[in-house]
């Protein structure tokens, strides 16, 4: 009688410990497939004319795509730089 008791404990832990992976795979694989689908990065627009630049004063950390948009006659570039720990863009000029 107690080697059936002992049987039936081992098979019933066994059992709840299957109960975790009730899910469904399908359900499963499309929650895998939603977590790996890219975020598309933030696109931040800077305007260029003669002698200015329109631009966001922040812009939010991560993935970022910048788009520069030339409304002037010349050729237009923006560069960006990082200054050091403690210095300022009086620094730089």
């Amino acid at each position: 009688m107690r080697s059936r008791l002992l049987a039936f404990a081992s098979l019933f832990s066994l059992a709840a410990c299957k109960g975790g992976d009730a899910t469904p795979k399908a359900d499963s694989s499309a929650a895998a497939a939603t977590a790996a689908a890219p975020v598309a990065p933030t696109v931040v627009t800077i305007s260029a004319k003669e002698f200015a630049y329109e631009a966001p004063d922040t812009i939010q950390s991560g993935v970022v795509t910048l788009k520069l948009v030339n409304n002037g006659a010349e050729l237009h570039h923006v560069q960006l730089l990082k200054l050091s720990d403690g210095k300022k863009f009086a620094d730089l000029v």
